[in-house]
């Protein structure tokens, strides 16, 4: 509970902010620091009397609340709310409790626009005890909210960068290898001292590289699925299908890429012995002297040359 002298009451929120317990001199005018203190910031400090009157108020509250003199002076601090906003502060019974602590909710600033904030309630007390009014003390939450948002589109980033099956990695403007996930250490063997500020094409093959560089992707922005080789740690050609996205300012300058490299070599293994085994049936049906066709939905797709030669 917060005590203070009754006048002014406008004197009541210069120590509140600071100390529990307050007697507050008849003039504040007299010291411009305090008042300087009452309207720095960005949270807003109203007082009201004790019929919930707003008597004295600071610029912030004037800025966040769209108002000015002539709409706050003498209001009804529950105008400044919905109604099913202002039965939740009061379910919370500042007057029996003494204070209301960082409650969510919602102003109604003067253009009828919400304002999402915390809000803080603290009863003014007199010498004698009685009940002289209240402080109200509340700060904009959009800030709080946008750097959760902030926070879980970084989170969420983080969990799909980390936890992707495949080699991720940022280049720089100098196409240096600046980041890149677990994946890519796990894919080609490298430690970070490998990769740190490693020139990308030196993970390439020369003739790979210059394969890369004729798709003129960073004319074009962006190149999806392109099948080509890079070397490992122990320098073995891996086969991979990379995705680039070319990253530029808002001057449209290139500031560097992200690559997205899978690997490819189970696939391009199991397609090599397809085609072995192709090539092998091939051999067969063409040399045998026995007459064989191939028939596919009552259609011949192929015959060996015995019959096409007419033995």
């Amino acid at each position: 509970m917060i005590y203070c002298k009754v006048a002014p009451l406008r004197a009541v929120l210069i120590k509140t902010i600071y100390a529990p317990s307050l007697n507050v001199a008849n003039n504040v005018n007299k010291n411009s620091d305090k008042n300087n203190n009452f309207n720095k910031g960005n949270l807003g400090i109203i007082i009201i009397n004790n019929k919930d009157h707003i008597i004295h108020w600071n610029k912030s509250s004037e800025i966040l609340l769209n108002m000015d003199k002539n709409d706050l002076f003498s209001m009804e601090i529950s105008s400044l709310f919905k109604p099913e906003e202002w039965k939740k502060i009061q379910t919370e019974n500042v007057k029996r409790k003494g204070s209301l602590k960082n409650i969510k909710t919602k102003f109604i600033k003067k253009n009828g626009e919400e304002l999402e904030c915390k809000i803080s309630f603290n009863s003014l007390k007199g010498i004698n005890g009685k009940i002289t009014g209240k402080i109200c003390l509340f700060n904009e939450t959009l800030k709080d909210r946008e750097t959760e948002k902030k926070f879980e589109s970084e989170k969420i980033y983080k969990t799909i960068f980390e936890n992707s099956a495949v080699a991720i990695m940022l280049t720089n403007e100098d196409e240096k290898i600046i980041s890149w996930n677990k994946y890519t250490e796990k894919m080609l063997g490298f430690e970070k001292s490998d990769l740190y500020l490693k020139q990308v094409k030196s993970l390439y093959p020369s003739e790979e590289w210059e394969k890369i560089r004729s798709e003129n992707i960073r004319q074009k922005g962006m190149q999806h699925h392109l099948e080509t080789k890079v070397f490992k740690k122990d320098k073995q050609k891996l086969d991979v299908a990379i995705s680039i996205s070319v990253l530029k300012n808002k001057n449209d300058k290139v500031i560097g890429s992200i690559g997205i490299i899978k690997d490819i070599s189970k696939q391009k293994k199991v397609e090599s012995e397809l085609i072995k085994k192709e090539n092998r049936f091939r051999e067969i049906f063409d040399s045998t002297t026995d007459f064989l066709l191939y028939i596919e939905k009552i259609q011949c797709l192929s015959s060996n040359k015995q019959e096409e030669t007419g033995s």
